[in-house]
């Protein structure tokens, strides 16, 4: 955890999400760059592939949770959530579901890695699949979390 003036920055809760975009996409972007050799380049799919595998791994190293003076920021694959923090009641930990799993809550990979999320007021429950970790793990960052909203960590509803 980075403290500073404004923001905490709980960079450890993006690890899983780097960790899965050096195996994923690094794969892609090797593999992408043997065939666009093999190919001499010509081949629009294999720019593609290095274009996309190039962003991805480029947007992994901001991933992160930053506790805000009024806000929660979370970092993400494709976007940045900001959930105000007076609309926090509390914070979920749950098995991770998502693009691994084909969104669902079952299997090894699901039993072995959880995520963190937030209760809101309006309903919107939500976990956030950057943040995926081993489960004592998340338990941590969670009661990290929850000490410093001032919120209980509760088990979620998408596990």
């Amino acid at each position: 955890m980075i403290a500073t003036a404004r923001a905490t920055r709980l960079w450890h809760l993006g690890n899983g999400g780097r960790v899965v975009a050096v195996m994923l996409w690094g794969s892609l972007l090797v593999c992408s760059i043997i065939g666009g050799a093999l190919s001499a380049l010509g081949d629009p799919w294999t720019w593609f592939l290095l274009l996309v595998s190039v962003g991805f791994l480029v947007r992994s190293v901001f991933f992160r949770v930053e506790l805000r003076e009024r806000e929660v920021l979370v970092v993400s694959w494709l976007r940045t959530y900001k959930i105000p923090r007076h609309d926090i009641e509390n914070v979920l930990v749950g098995r991770y579901s998502g693009a691994l799993t084909r969104f669902t809550s079952s299997g090894f990979f699901s039993r072995v890695f959880w995520t963190v999320g937030f209760a809101v007021d309006h309903g919107d429950d939500r976990s956030y699949p950057v943040t995926l970790l081993p489960r004592r793990s998340v338990e941590r960052a969670a009661a990290q979390l929850g000490q410093s909203l001032g919120v209980a960590v509760i088990g979620s509803t998408w596990t």
